[in-house]
């Protein structure tokens, strides 16, 4: 089957037209065939990843994920374009449908996302991500247990839907903070939000909601990949992540030549030199 053709993206005529532009941003809309990928690598301890989206908007220097994208014009262009799967809800619906029929007793295990972020900007607009809870809490009405579930995020839009995540029994929450210092996001992810925003979400995430009416969720800051943190910020950072159970810290992924492979983006190797005394000091 022939690939989609992405207006702005292809030469000859588009098969996807632009629908909306979000701020700078191309978005795409797109029917999903499949929703619950089967996990591998790092993560493949879980049963499968979950992407609403395609693409970021946050478009981070960093990302690996710019590496799966459609073509090399998109990859260039990451963070300026979204793919949203207009159908997800009603796909994964199925999918958990056909998980339960198997394994009745045995709820699944989901990494929400690997390849995006479920609470980037436009999903305040388009509510796709708060659309996903409802389907997994839907499946107790059957009398399924919910499914068991990570949220990897940098985006305060999750406070949104705290209502939601306090009725999920088994629920870590990821917050991606990869450093203490605001003029290092800014080179390296400017787009994003500040870390204060970050972790204000984390503290109205633990502070609303009450162990009488729902499930407190666990709390990760994953450090990933681990940036540079100025020694003026660095006590008050190590500080203020003592609020979560559990510090991710990782490296940079290689970099890689070639597409469809976890890499660090040229962009980032780039700005990685400005900051070669820390890592040397490090």
């Amino acid at each position: 089957m022939a690939q989609p053709k992405y207006e702005g993206y292809c030469e000859c005529t588009p098969t996807k037209l632009i629908r909306e532009k979000f701020g700078d941003v191309n978005v795409f809309a797109q029917n999903a065939k499949s929703l619950l990928t089967k996990a591998t690598g790092f993560i493949g301890d879980y049963d499968f990843t979950l992407n609403p989206y395609r693409g970021c908007q946050y478009g981070c220097s960093y990302c690996y994920a710019a590496a799966f994208t459609p073509n090399a014009q998109m990859r260039q262009d990451w963070g300026k374009w979204v793919i949203f799967k207009e159908n997800a809800a009603e796909i994964l619906a199925k999918e958990l449908k056909k998980w339960y029929e198997k394994n009745p007793k045995i709820p699944p295990s989901i990494y929400m996302s690997s390849v995006t972020d479920p609470y980037q900007p436009l999903e305040s607009k388009h509510q796709l991500t708060r659309r996903l809870l409802d389907v997994m809490l839907d499946v107790s009405i059957d009398g399924y247990p919910t499914p068991t579930l990570v949220i990897q995020t940098r985006s305060p839009i999750i406070t949104r839907d705290i209502d939601y995540l306090q009725r999920f029994k088994r629920l870590r929450i990821n917050m991606s903070i990869p450093t203490g210092s605001e003029l290092v996001r800014k080179d390296f992810e400017p787009r994003s939000p500040s870390i204060k925003a970050r972790l204000n979400a984390i503290t109205k995430i633990k502070q609303s909601i009450d162990y009488f009416k729902g499930f407190l969720p666990k709390i990760s800051i994953t450090i990933t990949p681990l940036l540079p943190t100025l020694a003026t910020d660095e006590a008050a950072f190590i500080d203020k992540i003592a609020i979560a159970d559990r510090v991710v810290i990782q490296a940079f992924h290689p970099s890689q030549s070639c597409s469809l492979m976890a890499s660090t983006r040229q962009e980032a190797e780039e700005i990685k030199q400005k900051y070669a005394w820390w890592w040397m000091r490090n």
